[in-house]
């Protein structure tokens, strides 16, 4: 294998915004969202892109169905280089709902995200279990993988990188903030400097993750305090001792140069 890219100290940010499972909750409890309360909440998340984008800051937004997202637009005009991606659950992404489901699922979804000017190459799992079913994913032009988190990593495996099959790179764990752990404070601003610390001392890849998933609109008061945990990253960046990347752009700097030769000569054994 290829001798890491990667600088030494990188940084993925992720937001979840969109989860479907979600969505599909809310509607039983309530059969309309009102117009006011959808305006409200477009408006808070072109809030919160404003906010990343004024730090320069880029990230990897999460979204079940991109195409049928009216935040997508505004994300797509951003001046960072965000990047999209599909954001996936046990639905459709299961071993109850098996590999057709999981085939059918995937192919609309990046179909209908490349008919809307969006093209994906990160697959994000909110939850749900994917094993052996990487060449679906390969034959979509998915390069890289989040999967759910878990407990049982180490913070030095956290950081590792690690090469799943058929071409395809499995995303560093993240350190998972919600809107509810940022009205904390200073609870998510010890966590979000310690993670500095680390990385600065030992480099390797952080990442963390904001869930954004059950929230209906980004307070004014979650706004500062995303834009103070941004502003704290922007100094580490600005001094040279981070680099900040989406999940797209960490799959490209792993990606040695012979890896897509030998990605396309598996999937043809495996088609």
């Amino acid at each position: 294998m290829a001798r890491n890219s990667t600088p030494p100290s990188s940084l993925v940010i992720s937001v979840d915004v969109e989860l479907s499972r979600v969505a599909c909750v809310d509607s039983d409890q309530a059969q309309h969202v009102s117009l006011v309360d959808h305006r409200s909440r477009v408006e808070s998340l072109q809030q919160l892109l404003q906010v990343f984008d004024q730090a320069q800051v880029p990230a990897t937004w999460g979204f079940s169905d991109p195409a049928r997202s009216h935040f997508i637009p505004g994300l797509a005009n951003g001046t960072s280089q965000h990047e999209v991606a599909l954001l996936g659950d046990m639905s459709w992404i299961s071993p109850e709902a098996g590999r057709k489901s999981l085939c059918q699922q995937l192919v609309q979804r990046i179909s209908r995200a490349q008919e809307a000017g969006v093209e994906l190459s990160t697959l994000a799992l909110y939850d749900g279990q994917l094993s052996t079913d990487y060449d679906l994913l390969a034959k979509q032009q998915i390069s890289m993988v989040r999967h759910p988190r878990t407990k049982s990593q180490s913070r030095k495996q956290a950081s590792r990188r690690r090469s799943l099959r058929y071409g395809l790179w499995e995303a560093p764990a993240a350190v998972s903030l919600s809107p509810t752990s940022l009205l904390g404070g200073r609870l998510s601003g010890r966590v979000i400097n310690r993670l500095m610390r680390r990385m600065a001392r030992q480099g390797g890849v952080g990442h963390l993750l904001l869930d954004l998933t059950g929230e209906k609109n980004v307070t004014s008061r979650g706004l500062r305090l995303v834009n103070r945990i941004l502003h704290t990253i922007s100094k580490y960046q600005h001094s040279a001792q981070l680099q900040i990347c989406t999940l797209r752009d960490l799959a490209v700097q792993w990606q040695p140069s012979q890896q897509g030769v030998t990605a396309r000569s598996l999937l043809r054994v495996a088609a």
